[in-house]
This record gives C-alpha cells, sequence and structure tokens, in this order.
C-alpha cells in the first residue's frame, strides 16, 4: 500500500498533463502512487497518461464517461489504497518537495488534514503571484486540536482541495464524497473535512502552483452552472442539522453563505445575472437561520440583509456597487505594496551609501593613524639622527664629488 495516492481528475488536459505528473515523478518522496481519471476527454489525454504509464508502475489510467470533475475524484478515491489522499488538478503543479513535507506533518502531529501554502501561475501572461487568503489567521506547523481548531474555518480556509492532504481512513469514517456538480463540487469535501477534523496542521511553505486564466476551466464559464453554488451550501447546510457536532462552526458557515454567494452572483458573466439567479439565491439565503448571528464584515451583513429583498435591479447595484469599492481597495493595496517595495529599495540604496561612508570613515581612521604615526616618528630622536646622518653623508659626498 502506498503511503500517498495521488488523483488527478482530467478532461482535455492534454496541453497540461505533462507538467503536471512531471512534478509528481520530481518528488523527492518516492511512496506514491497516481491515478488519472480521465473524464471523457477527446485530445490525446489518455496516449499522454499511457505514455507515463509504461514508463512507472506508479502511474495508473481510467477512462470515464464524462461524469464530471466530483465524480472523477470519488471514482479515483475507489481505486486507490493509499494512506493519504492527495487531490491534484490536471493543469496544475506541485512542488519537488511537496509530498514529503504533506506526509511528515501528518505524521509528526497525527493530522486528519494538512494544508500549506500555494500561488498563481498566470496561464496568459506566465506570471506567478502569492496566494494569500488560503490559511488566515492560523497558526502553522502546530498541531492543531481541540480549541486550537479554527473556530472560522469557512473563513480561515478556501475550500479547494488541491493546497492539501487528507488521511484516507478518516475521510472513509465520515462517508466524505464530491458532490457530482459541473462546479463548486469541492465545497462539500473540504468543508466537511476541516470541520469534522481532529487535527489539522498548516505549513507555512508554498508547496502548489495553481494556474489561472486557462481557457478550458470551468471557473470561466460558471455562468452555465451558477445553481450548483446553490446546491453545494444546500448540503452542506444539511450536514449541519444531521452533525451536531457541527454546531461551534455555524456563524462561519452562515458567513460563508452571504459572502459565496455574493461571489457566484458577482463573477457571472456579462447578462447573466437574471430575476431567476437572484431569486433562487434569496430562496437559499432566505432558509439560513440568523438569529444571534454576527457578521464579520459590514458587506456580507448587508449583502445578507439585501438579498431578502428579491429585486434584481437592487442586488445588480449593490453588486456594481461593491464591485467597484473592492476594485478600488485593490488598487491602493496595489499602490501601497509598490510604495513599500520603493521605499525597501530607498532603504536599501541608503543602506549601500552608508556602508560606503563608513568604509570612507574607517579609511579616513587608518589614514589619521597613520598620519600621526609618522609625526611620532618624525618627532623621535632616531629619526633625527638618521636624517642628520644621512644629512652629513650627502655633504660627503658632495665634497667627494668636487
Amino acid at each position: 500500500m502506498s503511503k500517498i495516492s495521488v488523483i488527478i481528475p482530467a478532461y482535455n488536459a492534454g496541453r497540461f498533463l505533462p507538467e503536471c505528473l512531471d512534478s509528481v515523478l520530481a518528488q523527492t518522496f518516492s511512496n506514491f502512487d497516481v491515478v488519472v481519471c480521465d473524464d471523457g476527454s477527446s485530445d490525446n489525454t489518455a496516449e499522454i497518461v499511457r505514455g507515463y504509464s509504461d514508463l512507472d508502475p506508479r502511474i495508473s489510467y481510467v477512462y470515464l464517461d464524462h461524469v464530471g470533475a466530483g465524480s472523477a475524484r470519488n471514482s479515483g478515491m475507489k481505486r486507490v489504497s493509499g494512506e493519504y489522499l492527495y487531490f491534484l488538478d490536471a493543469d496544475d503543479m506541485i512542488a519537488p518537495n511537496a509530498l514529503e513535507v504533506l506526509y511528515s506533518a501528518a505524521q509528526s502531529y497525527a493530522a486528519d488534514v494538512v494544508v500549506a501554502r500555494s500561488h498563481y501561475l498566470n496561464d496568459i501572461t506566465k506570471e506567478e503571484s502569492p496566494i494569500d487568503f488560503t490559511m488566515i489567521d492560523v497558526a502553522c506547523d502546530v498541531a492543531l486540536t481541540g480549541d486550537s481548531l479554527p473556530s472560522k474555518p469557512f473563513q480561515t480556509f478556501v475550500g479547494w482541495p488541491w493546497d492539501k492532504l487528507f488521511r484516507a481512513e478518516f475521510v472513509n469514517q465520515h462517508g466524505l464524497t464530491y458532490q457530482n456538480l459541473r462546479s463548486s463540487n469541492d465545497a462539500f469535501f473540504v468543508y466537511m473535512a476541516l470541520c469534522k477534523a481532529n487535527c489539522i496542521v498548516c505549513v507555512d511553505k508554498d508547496l502548489f502552483t495553481h494556474r489561472t486564466n486557462n481557457a478550458g476551466s470551468l471557473e470561466r464559464t460558471r455562468s452555465k452552472s451558477w445553481n450548483n453554488a446553490i446546491a453545494a451550501m444546500k448540503v452542506i447546510r444539511d450536514e449541519f442539522s444531521k452533525d451536531q457536532k457541527l454546531g461551534r462552526y455555524w456563524v462561519s458557515f452562515v458567513n460563508w453563505t452571504s459572502h459565496f454567494s455574493y461571489w457566484n452572483m458577482s463573477t457571472l458573466g456579462e447578462g447573466s445575472l437574471t430575476s431567476e439567479v437572484v431569486n433562487a439565491f434569496d430562496e437559499f439565503l432566505s432558509s439560513i437561520d440568523c438569529v444571534g448571528v454576527s457578521f464579520s464584515n459590514i458587506e456580507d451583513a448587508a449583502f445578507m440583509e439585501l438579498s431578502h429583498c428579491d429585486r434584481l435591479d437592487s442586488i445588480s447595484s449593490y453588486i456594481q456597487l461593491r464591485k467597484r469599492n473592492e476594485e478600488l481597495v485593490n488598487h491602493l493595496y496595489s499602490e501601497e505594496r509598490e510604495l513599500m517595495a520603493e521605499i525597501e529599495c530607498q532603504k536599501k540604496s541608503l543602506k549601500e551609501m552608508s556602508d560606503r561612508l563608513s568604509a570612507i570613515e574607517c579609511q579616513k581612521k587608518s589614514l589619521k593613524e597613520m598620519s600621526d604615526r609618522l609625526s611620532a616618528i618624525e618627532c623621535s630622536r632616531s629619526y633625527k639622527l638618521a636624517r642628520y646622518i644621512s644629512g652629513m653623508f650627502g655633504i660627503f659626498k658632495r665634497v667627494r664629488h668636487e
């Protein structure tokens, strides 16, 4: 049995799979197996994976009849026997030490879930940028158990699986599976794992590269499946009613439903925010018990309240206003980062100038010491005697020459 099973759902991912699989095979940790679940691809995905599996028996391939990413991951879980599960998207990559670091943390702290940092890779510009919202206000490299577990898991973490390692026995014990949805199929699995875990460990290392602006990504076509977000929130809501132990996270969940609903509506394509969409989200949010719930920020509180008005024009106006505000805030943050970078550059230049001035002062001090030593020598009796003898010798030479 492998220590880690890597499960990769893939749909027409031929352009990215070699880089993805190469990053897995480059691991410093070797006790793993990989299953690529081909979700009915029509490109060369199958050919690529079989080429890799011919060279490395740890890689296996399974073809599925376009069941969706969530069901593809479920199918992968049924086909592996690793002690831990890691879910990797076919267009993403992992650092060479990723599996080693994750496994070491899981073993050291007997963790059910291990989370690490990550960064974006823009598929168009090829620029990389940090993802700074995946582990908010949480201690790293320690075991989070009992009262030390994050009280706001829906805000502390993000509901995607590729920056996390899951203990397989824990997953099976709680019957955790991915939803059969086109998008948002990972929210239930990830958040319920985080809420039900007895121990979580956060690793303060950047181990994952997540590709963005990929034209084939479902992220770019969510308007086709806007109701999937509601389905994801509903199944999580229903789990709270089934498992009373989850009650401590209800406030966190309610806050998330407001923010997640806003995010889904605000990121739909132009013209996709219709009365049907607004009414559906309003119906769901109206089913959420907000009595006694305090919101983390006024924006989410306002959106939760506004969503009950059931008016498309009001929701649309609010979304546009909030988006402009977010753009302004992001612009200010960007300017602040640029200014801080410039200040750091100036500080570095000043430090270099200061070091140079210090070096000059040291040289001046050395010259002063040399000058003082010369003055002392010139004042000494031996120096005066030497000069006298030298002078007499010069006179003697001139007299002799004459």
